[in-house]
């Protein structure tokens, strides 16, 4: 597939906080776009909370089995790291939480903002376009999205393959919908791979 690559995001035992059925809808729907990209030789990248445990077997084993690329994670927008003035990560930090922690010590919290290794990687391999899954979708998904659309990548998402446990909030949906292509069912997405 041309320039298209998938960003799978925190599919980790800590983040997937859901009922039975919830959970083998969302990782079968993962499965099937693993084999997939496999098949037509899309590349996968797979963001792991740093600290946190892995990806789940359920996924991990084909994920590895597809040449997916695992890459630290060190807050809700994956594209960042922040060290504090000390020079130790700050994790699990938001844009509300950020300023006051900096503020408090005197310091400019943009001057401790570093790249992660995702750009990097991304753009190593030619990615244009990304099709973003995992959870959460109103937390760390949406705000990778947003810094990936900052940086020039075209998003593509599918409802399917994104969960926010008990949460619905109409500007996320709306966010997404205005900002990718969004697609309602998994054959959507394995079509427009097909097509792409």
């Amino acid at each position: 597939m041309k320039n298209l690559g998938i960003l799978i995001i925190d599919m980790q035992p800590k983040f997937l906080h859901l009922d039975e059925e919830e959970h083998i809808e969302l990782v079968g729907n993962h499965l099937d776009l693993i084999e997939h990209a496999k098949e037509k030789e899309v590349p996968i990248f797979v963001m792991e909370y740093i600290n946190q445990d892995k990806t789940i077997d359920e996924l991990r084993i084909p994920l590895e089995q597809s040449n997916a690329v695992f890459i630290e994670k060190y807050n809700d927008n994956a594209f960042i790291k922040l060290t504090d003035p000390y020079g130790e990560y700050v994790y699990n930090t938001n844009p509300g939480t950020i300023f006051d922690l900096f503020a408090g010590k005197g310091f400019n919290y943009n001057n401790y903002l570093e790249e992660s290794k995702l750009d990097k990687k991304l753009r190593e391999r030619r990615i244009k376009k990304i099709i973003l899954t995992g959870v959460n979708k109103y937390g760390c998904v949406i705000r990778t999205a947003e810094e990936a659309k900052k940086r020039g990548y075209n998003l593509i998402t599918s409802k399917p393959l994104l969960n926010q446990k008990h949460a619905f909030m109409p500007e996320g949906e709306k966010w997404y919908k205005t900002n990718s292509i969004y697609f309602g069912s998994l054959k959507n997405i394995l079509d427009f791979i097909d097509f792409d």
